[in-house]
Order: structure tokens, then sequence, then C-alpha cells
């Protein structure tokens, strides 16, 4: 097994020759895992509007964390993260992995949606399923529309993914273009308008002084929204993560929660409290903690009468690998929607 990686062989080619990973090779899960140089120029690109969507293969989310968003994605071998309710479609981003092997794509857990309730399954696709039909005919669609198509790191042996950017290569009416990156020589190489043998990271770092655009650093965002609304008994605090499209995400292990003189503490998102009167409500939120997110203190004011209010807790990681910072913001948002930012 011959590799130029740091990471070593990839998990099919030890497997297929019975060899365990040597303990020289650099890895890490993918729950604390930080994208590549890669990962971010597409973010970059699609905010330039230069790319249009991203077609990935890959299952450790990494495209979606990076900041790319769900509506400029495909994502045909499914997400480690996320969960689909086999009822409503409703989707959940987790800050965990959803799978469990032994129960058959069903995680254990519930649609939230009280009207629906569901069972969630995961959004893994393994060897001998089908590829879910609106990812596949969406890939096919953007195919079709794509005057560029850029294969990065793909061994493009596994089909009907690989079909995707050969139709683009074979394609003779409006023709396109098919561009390969990859170490290895890939059965799709003939069909290719550029073939280029290097790794991706250095390829797009290349590319990006091309095109006169710098690759951005990651920053994590853990997105939480606390809102409270007037009952007939109080009022209703809800605790709930999102993404920046407002997809639900969860980030939280737990939120302890002191009001007057009750202390409580809830473990599963969306995180709901009855306060029972108006005043200040005191909150720890303790993340998953994969990016050793530190844990914050909030007090929200929960006022008897008012129709709303709502927190906003946006985390910023500057990252470098070896050392990581956190900068946190809260930002309260009331009925006069002005924000008051206190950075920690």
């Amino acid at each position: 097994m011959d590799t130029k990686l740091e990471t070593g062989p990839g998990k099919w080619e030890l497997q297929a020759h019975s060899k365990p990973r040597s303990a020289a090779h650099k890895t890490t899960t993918t729950l604390k895992a930080i994208p590549s140089p890669t990962h971010m120029l597409l973010v970059k690109l699609h905010q330039e509007g230069i790319l249009k969507y991203v077609i990935s293969q890959n299952t450790d989310g990494l495209h979606r964390r990076s900041g790319i968003p769900k509506s400029a994605i495909w994502e045909l071998h499914g997400n480690n993260n996320m969960e689909r309710c086999k009822k409503c479609g409703h989707e959940y981003l987790r800050d965990f992995k959803c799978s469990r092997s032994k129960m058959k794509h069903l995680t254990g857990r519930n649609c939230d949606n009280p009207k629906c309730g569901g069972t969630l399954r995961d959004t893994i696709i393994n060897f001998g399923e089908s590829l879910p039909d609106d990812e596949l005919e969406g890939s096919f669609e953007q195919a079709a529309l794509a005057d560029l198509c850029v294969a990065f790191g793909s061994s493009l042996t596994v089909t009907p993914a690989a079909d995707i950017p050969e139709e683009v290569g074979k394609r003779k009416k409006n023709p396109g273009n098919l561009v390969i990156v990859n170490l290895q020589t890939t059965p799709l190489d003939g069909v290719a308008s550029l073939r280029i043998f290097a790794k991706c990271d250095d390829v797009s770092e290349m590319l990006a002084k091309k095109l006169s655009v710098e690759i951005p650093s990651f920053h994590l965002h853990r997105r939480l929204l606390v809102t409270s609304e007037p009952t007939g008994k109080g009022q209703r605090v809800k605790v709930a993560g999102g993404d920046s499209e407002g997809h639900p995400m969860s980030y939280l292990k737990q939120v302890k929660f002191v009001a007057k003189d009750t202390i409580s503490s809830h473990e599963t998102e969306p995180i709901w409290l009855l306060h029972h009167a108006g005043g200040t409500i005191k909150m720890t939120l303790y993340f998953q903690g994969h990016y050793n997110e530190p844990e914050v203190d909030i007090d929200f004011l929960s006022m008897r009468g008012q129709s709303q209010s709502s927190l906003n807790v946006l985390f910023v990681q500057i990252v470098a690998l070896e050392s990581i910072k956190f900068i946190s913001r809260l930002c309260f948002y009331g009925d006069s929607n002005e924000t008051k930012v206190i950075t920690k």
C-alpha cells in the first residue's frame, strides 16, 4: 500500500489488505476534524458566485460544517450527522453521529413536530443500497447545467456517483469540461479535459492564487436561538440550535436553568422550560465539546406580557490546528430589535 498522505491509506484500502492503521499516521474523528483548504475554497467560490453546486460522496458532514449551505449541496451517500423523519421528511443535523449499526437505520429518536412524531432514520447509504432519488436526480440536473465539473480526490469508481462527472465529460450537445484532481489514475481520465496528478489542497491554493481570491479560515458557528412566549401559566422558554439557513442543528448536551429558587437540568434539544413568573432566568449552556467549546452562562430576561423575546448566541472559532481560541458573542433581540453585543 503506497500513499503520500499523512493520514496513510484510506479505510477501504486498509480493509482490503486486512491491515491496521499505523500509529505514525495522523488521524482524527470526523466530529473533531477541521475543513481543509479545499473545503474552504469551495465555500469562497460559492460565495463569489463561481461555484454553483457541490455534489459530495463524503459522509463526514464537513462540507456543511465548512459553510456550504444545504441549498447548494447534494450529499449522495448521506451525512453521518443527519437524521430524517421517515414520516414527514424533516431533517435534523446533530453534533454527534446518528447511525446505530444494529438499528437498521433507526436512530432511536423521534420527530420533534408534535403533529408528526415519526421515527427518525440516519441518512447513510450503505453498500448495496440505492441512492435517494432526490439527491441523484438533482445531481444529474446540475451536471446537465454545468460548464465545468471539477472532481476533487474521488477515485471515480463508485457508480452511479461516477456517472455524474462522466456525463459532463462526454456531453456532445453544449459540451462541458471535466477536470480531475487525484494522485491516482481514474476510469474517467480519458474523458477529462484536464488531468492533474496532485494533492487537492495544493491545487486549491494554486487555483485561489490564479483567481485572486483568498481562501478563508474556518470559523465554527454555534448558532442557538433562545425564545420565550407567553402561556396561560407564565412564559414558555425554548432553547434550540440551527444552521445559517434555519435548519435544526443540535449542539448541546445539557442546559441548566436557575429561575428564582428553582434549578432544573435538561439534556435533549429542543429544550423547553415553563417559567411561571417574569424576570431573569440564568442558564448555562454545555456543548457536545468536540472542538472544546467552553460552557456559556446567559442571563435571559423573560418578561410577563411581552409577546416574544429572543437571544441569538453565535460562537466564532478562530482556528489553528493545535490551538483553538473562542470569541463568544451574545446578541439580545427584544421587541425593539436592538442588538447588544457582549464579547468574552
